[in-house]
């Protein structure tokens, strides 16, 4: 597991639903994690940089702890819990102080003395004084801090929490660096179980999330950092996004918020399409809300390894050409095609996504583009009304998505038919592969039509 800017990594550990979650939002100060009553709501692994003073550190919110377990879903969370736990530098051991010490506590404490890391034992949901004794049955478990009674919900004792983590991580708490935010966001998104836990695992080089063959395996949008020679990425895994009809349950409609929300965070949308299955209409939304976000966008067809006679008859490219003619809308989309489960070119998607990115910061000179769209429109005259259109001249107004204002001799909406052609000359002539463009009209000022 990677680490945020080279930063100490502190995990929290704790059975189900004794409040980790709740805690970790609370440290890291944003709701990054998702909190629901039910048990197991946490499955992959998530970290946000907290800070105390001077002292910055990588918090990591895990699973549930679990002994053992014949369910493969478990199973996977498990490994990656393992992963995480052998990782860090300072464990935060929490307990739920209403419910005391159970059996899976002390396996827990068994498990983390086991990995020799300096511990922070904390009894959560210690909501009043009244229910500090609470905390009285941990000091059977032998840590040489005593227990310290918290709450995660109301912030209390949080900050003597923070002070002993910092005590604990000493020296180290000054040797990483903090992180400096260069990389480039690229949210992966698509429907359930297309694949995309999977697909940034191919990135990632190891099992960073969460997979499993039942849909809404991944509940949270999770962020990972992947160096890629010298570029910097954060890929942030999404939950699959259905119809809002149809997702109704609080987990759902709460990864779904956080899916959307992943799209407007990041420069460049992996929009992750089932190659058995084709583009379906939620596709074609989920891509519809990254162009108008005017994020840069690329289309990955996955499962291309259940595609097995098509490809071996060529029949992979008329499935493509299928893509495009489902998806026309986002036909300056890239598309590849590939399988995040027997490998796929990573190098030439790193390639592709630095592309996109690049394009959408594209600025054109304003002599240029006035040559070019005069040249254009002597070529084709249109007409809008009873008049003539005209172009008295125009300027590139914005970059991430490129936006151009037209100024032009009328005041009603253009037709559509005017404004495909232009924006098609604008992206035969400039590289805008993979990023919405936007091409706007404005009337000249009065004072400038009566000169």
């Amino acid at each position: 597991m990677s680490r945020e800017g080279n930063l100490k990594r502190v995990i929290i550990l704790g059975r189900p639903n004794v409040g980790k979650s709740t805690l970790f939002n609370r440290l890291v100060g944003r709701g990054i994690a998702m909190t629901d009553p039910e048990p197991h709501t946490t499955r992959d692994i998530l970290a946000g940089v907290c800070r105390f003073g001077d002292v910055h550190f990588e918090l990591v919110d895990a699973a549930g702890f679990l002994v053992s377990s014949d369910d493969t879903l478990k199973q996977s969370v498990k490994r990656g819990l393992d992963a995480a736990a052998a990782s860090a530098d300072v464990v935060v051991l929490m307990f739920d102080g209403r419910e005391g010490l159970l059996p899976l506590d002390r396996d827990l404490a068994h498990f983390v003395r086991r990995l020799g890391k300096p511990v922070v034992s904390v009894v959560n949901k210690i909501d009043s004084p009244s229910l500090t004794d609470a905390v009285a049955d941990f000091y059977e478990l032998g840590f040489d801090r005593d227990p310290l009674p918290v709450s995660a919900a109301n912030g209390f004792n949080c900050r003597e929490l923070l002070a002993a983590v910092a005590e604990e991580l000493g020296p180290l708490a000054d040797a990483g660096e903090a992180p400096t935010g260069e990389g480039l966001c690229v949210a992966i998104v698509g429907r359930p179980n297309v694949g995309k836990s999977s697909v940034l695992n191919r990135f990632a080089r190891a099992e960073r999330v969460v997979v499993h063959e039942s849909p809404g395996t991944t509940r949270d949008a999770v962020d990972v950092e992947i160096a890629h020679g010298d570029d910097k990425y954060l890929f942030v895994d999404t939950a699959g996004i259905r119809r809002k009809t149809r997702a109704k349950e609080r987990l759902e409609l709460w990864g779904l918020g956080k899916s959307l929300a992943a799209i407007k965070r990041a420069s460049v949308v992996v929009l992750v399409l089932d190659g058995a299955e084709g583009p379906t209409s939620q596709d074609a939304k989920i891509a519809g809300y990254a162009d108008r976000n005017g994020r840069g966008l690329i289309l990955f067809l996955n499962k291309t390894d259940l595609l097995e006679d098509d490809v071996a008859e060529g029949r992979l490219d008329e499935r493509m050409k299928g893509v495009r003619s489902d998806l026309s809308f986002a036909s300056y989309a890239p598309l590849l095609a590939g399988s995040a489960l027997e490998g796929f070119d990573t190098a030439s998607l790193f390639r592709t996504i630095r592309e996109v990115d690049a394009n959408r910061n594209v600025r054109v000179g304003t002599g240029e583009l006035n040559r070019f769209l005069q040249d254009a429109l002597t070529r084709r005259s249109f007409r809008v009304g009873k008049k003539e259109f005209r172009l008295l001249y125009a300027v590139q107004a914005a970059v991430a998505p490129p936006t151009f204002h037209l100024f032009v001799n009328f005041s009603q909406k253009p037709p559509l038919l005017l404004h495909r052609f232009l924006e098609n000359r604008l992206r035969e002539n400039f590289n805008f592969v993979g990023t919405p463009i936007r091409v706007l009209f404005r009337l000249r000022a009065a004072r400038e039509r009566k000169k």
